[in-house]
């Protein structure tokens, strides 16, 4: 469940994001996701798709990036349409 709460942490503000840039679509996101936080990537991949269910992120393409040794889960990088 701490998967849920980070998550929707992180499509909150890439919507934010999204939103202030004036992009009316996300096209790619990619995510790092430590190894020893513990989260197992499949829970991300189906919390983020849950969450991220409108128009702006229609057809986005998520991308996880392992980071060894590391706990942290952070937004790499988004790549919208204006």
């Amino acid at each position: 469940m701490h998967e849920y709460h980070a998550v929707e942490s992180v499509v909150g503000e890439i919507r934010k994001k999204a939103e202030e840039s004036g992009a009316i679509k996300i096209k790619v996101v990619t995510l790092v996701l430590g190894n020893l936080l513990g989260f197992a990537e499949e829970s991300v991949r189906l919390y983020f798709e849950t969450l991220a269910e409108d128009e702006l992120f229609s057809g986005t393409e998520l991308r996880i990036r392992e980071a060894q040794g590391s706990k942290e889960f952070y937004i790499d990088n988004i790549e919208v349409e204006m």
